[in-house]
């Protein structure tokens, strides 16, 4: 092997530290980007003093320095080897910063102004684009990912997530299309596009806007009146957030175009939340024939008929609950508590049976229900 190649190889391992430290230096600056125009410089930088490095280390190899050349030679390698590792030290700092930053952040609509080259002699270099945003319509230099660069076109408005960071230092989260700015204004200049109006739906409830998505789902059932799967979507996520008289219309209008298991069962744990209990069963009862080798509606049903202190009742839904799914151990314990409560209700004279009041009570398996059921025992 020729003596140059032998000590370019040993040159590049010596080197191969200050390569680590260089690349890890890259990964903190996209991954946790702090906006500033100076990122653009990092790369060739760091590019030039490892080739600076490794020319040094081959040349001082190969031909004997002594004296002064030797001091220089040494200088700009511990210079080099100091600015790398001032670098990589603030790409530590910008990892603690990001990676322990649990803040939600703030999201900033902005515009793109110019972006890198995608051509195959810049793939070398790192993405970034030039973005306007903020109240002062500020323009700022940011690193990107390659999918990134590649989604994005020029003119393009954005959202990019601003964190406060846990060193105090703001980073940008995610730069994203601006989805709902397109949306918004397909359906101010073509009010009818219910596609559009679909996707706004869905983008609003992704955001948890959930007042936006109702009022958006009523102007896009009118025009679009089959819309029964959005309906669905828009009174489930209410019922998820606890909004349950808000969730009701939703999860009727399904049912009184388009019945469907789902919106039955929907409903009916939500009428349960609220109480309506004789509704609840209606419609628990009403979900078995869309859909009668599935478990859950039974399983509600045991719940509901257990807590009015229907036993029996409670008793047959639970056992076609395990006849669908053995081994089913909550509902296990439920069968053995009310083999339990039966018993203790047949011990009891017949005068004492027709007095107990009819009363919902959950959970049906605590004392209190013992006691609201089978008061005299």
């Amino acid at each position: 092997m020729p003596l140059f190649v032998l000590h370019l190889i040993r040159s590049l391992f010596r080197s191969s530290p200050w390569l680590g430290l260089c690349l890890f230096a890259v990964y903190a600056q996209v991954q946790y980007r702090i906006p500033g125009t100076w990122l653009s410089f990092i790369l060739p930088s760091m590019g030039i003093a490892l080739a600076i490095l490794t020319v040094i280390d081959i040349v001082t190899h190969i031909i004997p320095v002594e004296g002064r050349v030797a001091a220089t030679t040494n200088t700009l390698s511990r210079s080099i080897q100091i600015g790398i590792g001032a670098v990589a030290t603030y790409g530590l700092a910008l990892c603690i910063n990001g990676a322990l930053d649990d803040s939600l952040g703030v999201n900033y609509r902005a515009q793109v102004v110019l972006l890198s080259e995608t051509n195959s002699g810049s793939r070398l270099a790192l993405p970034w684009t030039v973005v306007r945003w903020g109240p002062s319509e500020q323009t700022d230099r940011l690193s990107l990912t390659w999918g990134e660069r590649h989604r994005l076109w020029g003119g393009e408005i954005v959202i990019m997530q601003l964190r406060p960071g846990f060193l105090a230092m703001p980073w940008i989260m995610s730069i994203e299309r601006d989805e709902e700015h397109y949306l918004r204004e397909l359906t101010r200049t073509v009010p009818r596009a219910t596609v559009a109006w679909r996707h706004l739906i869905y983008y609003l409830l992704r955001q948890n806007r959930l007042d936006e998505a109702q009022e958006a789902a009523r102007h896009y059932l009118k025009l679009y009146p089959k819309g029964h799967e959005q309906a669905l979507v828009v009174g489930m996520a209410l019922k998820r957030a606890g909004r349950y008289r808000e969730a009701i219309p939703f999860l009727e209008y399904v049912l009184e175009r388009h019945p469907m298991y789902e919106a039955y069962q929907q409903l009916g744990w939500t009428m349960q939340q609220l109480g309506e209990i004789d509704r609840a069963a209606q419609l628990f009862e009403a979900s078995l024939p869309l859909n009668p080798n599935f478990w859950e509606a039974y399983f509600h049903l045991g719940e509901v008929y257990a807590g009015q202190g229907k036993y029996e009742d409670a008793l047959v839904m639970y056992q076609k609950v395990l006849n669908i799914q053995p081994n089913y151990r909550e509902v296990e314990s439920a069968v053995g508590e009310l083999h339990k409560r039966i018993a203790a209700l047949k011990s009891l004279p017949v005068e004492a049976k027709s007095s107990i009041p009819v009363t919902y009570c959950q959970p049906w398996t605590a004392r209190k229900c013992w006691d609201a059921h089978i008061p005299s025992s």
